[in-house]
């Protein structure tokens, strides 16, 4: 970033202009390969929405787990593949916790940070597993999130004080209690696989269809 002085007004005040050298941070030039990316992290997102108001059913079959691979793929280690899914994602929790939930549990869930912070760590798996695009490390990345996702929220949920399913009463703190957690959460880590590797083969592979000249990565400016 610099600074150049463009004009001195006639009362004396100087008129500043202020110059980002990193295309204006993601307003002054965004290219078209993140406009893609950004459109199909956006459908991810907003499925979740379209899946918990009218399909609850399916308790955690959702694009959670492939959105964070397919940005760790497609954006690498870097503040996009960040940023873009985890805004995404804040406003369908929002939209969620609002429309759907009708505000029972405020605008976001409880202890919603640690499923971000998995979230933080799908992206990192996508990055070093699911780069190359093949059906074989997506599916290997998908197993590993799911691994990640139902080892650290289940583990998270035990330490907090949770619940056993069956008695009502709360998970004892010894082993018995732990893997009482893991087993009555094994159902919706099923759910969250199977919605990640089907939306992860779904994300890929349309994308793999764009046509090149859509995925390039010259830099198209959108604010002057």
């Amino acid at each position: 970033m610099y600074l150049s002085v463009d004009c001195l007004l006639d009362n004396g005040l100087l008129c500043i202009k202020y110059n980002f050298s990193y295309s204006m941070f993601l307003f002054k030039h965004i290219t078209p390969r993140v406009i893609i990316i950004g459109l199909f992290l956006l459908f991810a997102a907003f499925s979740r929405v379209f899946i918990a108001r009218f399909a609850p059913d399916l308790a955690n079959f959702s694009p959670v787990g492939a959105l964070a691979l397919f940005a760790g793929a497609q954006l690498g280690l870097r503040w996009k593949s960040f940023i873009m899914p985890f805004s995404f994602l804040i406003l369908s929790d929002i939209l969620i916790n609002v429309w759907v939930f009708e505000g029972q549990y405020g605008i976001m869930y409880d202890s919603f940070y640690w499923t971000y912070l998995v979230v933080a760590a799908i992206i990192v798996l996508g990055h070093f597993f699911a780069s190359s695009q093949k059906v074989g490390g997506i599916l290997l990345s998908s197993g590993l999130a799911t691994l990640v996702h139902w080892g650290v929220l289940d583990f998270i949920y035990w330490v907090a004080g949770g619940t056993s399913i069956s008695s009502g009463l709360v998970l004892s703190k010894d082993m018995v209690g732990l893997l009482e957690a893991y087993a009555q959460g094994a159902p919706f880590a099923k759910n969250f696989a199977m919605g990640t590797v089907a939306y992860s083969l779904i994300l890929f592979g349309v994308y793999a269809l764009v046509p090149s000249k859509w995925k390039q990565s010259e830099s198209v400016p959108v604010v002057a």
